[in-house]
């Protein structure tokens, strides 16, 4: 007796569903991992570098080569960035745009203190922060 077409049909559905749940599991795990290990290393960079924030903001304005130096450093970075089968691809895109974005902002920080449209804090931190009400939200 030869099988009906519609039981291969429902056993061969069977086993695809089977295997695009079992795909889907694997799937939901490794981005719960990445999350995990994203965490990690953010906690990880944090310690030292909060503490040097300070004196890297410091030394990032009031420095006379700190455009230059970023303007290369970031050139540098971007044409060093792994590239993935020789072409461009939107994760290298999107680095490219927060490098530049950084550097942007930063030489214009560096700009406005040379300019002496900002000025050193007169008082020293910790700073009082001044949370926002409802006056200030409604305007």
């Amino acid at each position: 007796m030869t099988p009906v077409l519609g039981e291969d049909c429902f056993h061969c559905t069977k086993y695809l569903a089977g295997t695009q749940s079992l795909k889907e599991e694997i799937l939901a795990l490794r981005m719960l991992q990445d999350v995990v290990a994203g965490l990690l290393l953010a906690l990880v960079l944090m310690i030292p570098l909060v503490p040097m924030v300070d004196s890297l903001d410091h030394i990032l304005l009031t420095n006379k080569w700190t455009p230059l130096v970023l303007v290369i450093v970031s050139i540098l970075l971007i044409a060093y960035y792994p590239k993935g089968k020789g072409r461009w691809t939107p994760t290298r895109g999107d680095t490219t745009l927060v490098i530049s974005v950084c550097v942007g902002v930063i030489i214009g920080a560096w700009t406005n203190y040379q300019l002496g449209e900002m000025h050193e804090p007169s008082l020293p931190s910790p700073y009082n922060v001044i949370w926002p009400s409802y006056g200030m939200i409604v305007l």
